[in-house]
């Protein structure tokens, strides 16, 4: 017989000797006891409410007492096991898996701060409400009702009895409101993905609900940034690290980077290097389709910081060393241990046709032939010297000229020549340009102009002045320019610059130039 049957014959007084012992061997399973009683307590308590019934006399065999004496026993020790069960579970998160060392199975936390580098853990509140947190973490479980987020991922599942919960991050807070969702803190944002129900997203001057299917990018700086969805943040081990090695930026130099949209996200650590220490500030600022995508706080010359840029669904990414006060100092941006989180393939950083503090030829106490600036022009008697070239300045790579020269010289003719072999030119995309001069610049590229700077419009010669004067501070930064592709050619090139002087007495000139293609 099935067991309800045999519990409805026990309530209805109409057991058989035989079900009286069969349902005597039953009751020896813990388990079934414990439904047993469950389901005795509660038709008990439907037939009282339905008939308000204020007493029963009912004649019971003594089998049926012994059955009545266990049930009693029974509720009692499961009634004290209750107790016992919420009491020991009182506002407190139990981990109910764990491949994290020294987190144990068992383990219970209320007011405290959990860190861990490796590994995840699921944690069930005495709510009900469950956390999932992927390492590396750094979670702090205030109280039932709020838990800060410091660093790491957590994946959190609210029961339905749940009526408040907030997660605070350095970024700003997620307040629930009914849901599963998915929450990550990078170093400089954190990402929201809602997986049901909806939350709000609090910053100091700003609110965004979410529902489900839907996922942002916020941070005080940014407030908030459209990312692609990601059902599970937890398949993030998926995605490959691909090390890239070390780069190197100048102040206002920018670094393009292709991606496939696979990227999640961009991590660095950055060293500045300087000739002189003085009161320097930058920061490190990323664009994608010109609009500003991540902006890092402002970092001192001899602060060595970490970056994580979010590159989700970002196909073509600018990276620039932005100046935020006081002097470059011909300073170099030594970018280290660069890596990106991807599913994708490696990004593309473009083919360098001329690196930054490249050798050229140059001249400039006489004009050069009007064909200075073509292929096939001679400059074999020319100088030559490694970019930074310049005078009236210390930290210059190839100073040109003695003291005397700044009250004389108002051009410098500059040569560099390059090979093209493998690249395929005709499925070119861009090129860019990144330009240092003081004050002014006109570039040629196999004889045809391909930019200009700090320039009149029209036409160009040795008596014509830059706009205006490169202050001290602008001088050191580096200013980008695309550069038409059909201007290269298979086989030999020359790139060609003529350096011009706000006045004719000015006390310093610089230059350098570096040209990429993608």
């Amino acid at each position: 017989m099935k067991k309800h049957d045999l519990y409805d014959k026990f309530l209805t007084d109409t057991l058989s000797e035989n079900e009286e012992k069969e349902l005597l061997e039953v009751l020896k399973d813990e388990k079934k006891a414990d439904s047993f009683t469950e389901y005795i307590i509660e038709t008990n308590m439907m037939v009282s409410a339905a008939e308000n019934i204020d007493s029963a006399t009912i004649q019971i065999s003594k089998s049926k007492s012994e059955i009545r004496s266990i049930v009693l026993i029974a509720a009692a020790m499961i009634t004290l096991g209750f107790i016992l069960f919420f009491t020991s579970f009182k506002d407190s998160f139990e981990v109910i898996s764990s491949d994290v060392v020294n987190v144990t199975e068992g383990s219970e936390f209320i007011d405290k701060r959990i860190e861990f580098t490796e590994g995840e853990i699921t944690l069930r509140s005495s709510n009900g409400d469950h956390i999932k947190v992927k390492g590396p973490v750094d979670l702090e479980l205030s109280s039932l009702e709020e838990i800060n987020l410091r660093k790491g991922v957590i994946s959190v599942k609210l029961s339905d009895s749940t009526d408040s919960f907030e997660v605070l991050t350095p970024h700003g807070s997620v307040k629930d409101l009914g849901t599963a969702f998915g929450l990550a803190v990078r170093e400089s944002f954190s990402e929201i993905h809602v997986y049901d129900g909806k939350v709000q997203v609090n910053l100091p001057n700003a609110i965004e609900t979410l529902i489900a299917g839907e996922s942002i990018a916020f941070s005080p700086s940014k407030k908030f940034s459209s990312i692609a969805y990601n059902k599970n943040l937890f398949k993030e081990e998926l995605a490959e690290t691909l090390f890239m090695g070390e780069r190197e930026l100048r102040p206002g130099e920018q670094m393009d980077l292709v991606l496939d949209t696979s990227g999640k996200i961009l991590k660095a650590d950055l060293k500045l290097e300087f000739s002189k220490e003085q009161d320097f500030k930058y920061r490190i600022i990323a664009y994608s389709n010109e609009k500003e995508v991540f902006k890092s706080k402002e970092f001192s010359a001899n602060d060595k910081p970490s970056i994580e840029i979010p590159t989700t669904a970002i196909k073509d990414l600018k990276i620039e060393m932005k100046v935020a006060h006081g002097l470059a100092a011909n300073s170099i941006l030594k970018i280290e241990n660069m890596s990106l989180i991807t599913e994708g393939v490696r990004p593309y950083e473009g083919e360098v046709l001329i690196a930054a503090g490249s050798e050229w030829k140059y001249i400039f106490e006489t004009k050069p032939d009007k064909n200075w600036m073509e292929q096939n022009f001679d400059s074999s008697t020319w100088l030559q010297g490694n970019a930074v070239l310049g005078f009236g300045d210390k930290d210059i790579s190839t100073k040109i000229g003695g003291y005397e020269l700044r009250k004389t010289v108002k051009n410098i003719y500059f040569r560099h020549e390059f090979e093209v072999n493998d690249l395929e030119i005709n499925s070119l995309k861009k090129m860019v340009a990144n330009l240092l001069a003081d004050d002014g610049a006109l570039v040629f590229l196999n004889g045809s102009e391909i930019f200009r700077y700090n320039l009149p419009d029209g036409l160009i010669d040795e008596d014509t002045h830059a706009l205006k004067v490169i202050s001290k501070g602008g001088e050191m930064i580096y200013k980008n320019f695309s550069i038409p592709t059909d201007s290269l050619k298979m086989g030999k090139n020359v790139l060609s610059v003529v350096l011009f002087q706000r006045r004719g007495k000015s006390s310093d000139m610089r230059f350098d130039l570096q040209i990429k293609a993608y």
